[in-house]
């Protein structure tokens, strides 16, 4: 799982996220599954980088692909999603990797 090889889960368990509220730790818990799933559907074929949205490089790609509602997923530096429509980003990363296959058969 992507998550845990990223340490996401000890920290979404650790005693200092019982201080966050349920909503934050639902959404977390959300966002990790997503990733978990995303991960293993596409696994060889995708590389997927966690961007912390309050961190600078975070505030600095909501401004550069202009998202503002969390999650937010940018795919290929190019086609974007933000909200809960799992469907929504699935497609779009559906897309941009026929966009790149149709690129590399020329």
């Amino acid at each position: 799982m992507v998550t845990s090889q990223l340490g996401l889960q000890e920290k979404l368990h650790g005693s200092s996220c019982d201080e966050y509220p349920d909503h934050w730790k639902e959404a977390s818990s959300r966002v990790a599954d997503w990733i978990d799933e995303i991960d293993r559907l596409y696994k060889h074929r995708i590389r997927i980088k966690l961007i912390d949205a309050q961190s600078p490089l975070g505030l600095w790609k909501q401004l550069r692909h202009w998202v503002f509602q969390l999650p937010a997923f940018i795919v290929d530096g190019k086609g974007k999603c933000a909200g809960w429509d799992f469907e929504q980003l699935e497609s779009l990363i559906d897309e941009r990797s026929r966009e790149i296959s149709r690129r590399r058969a020329w």
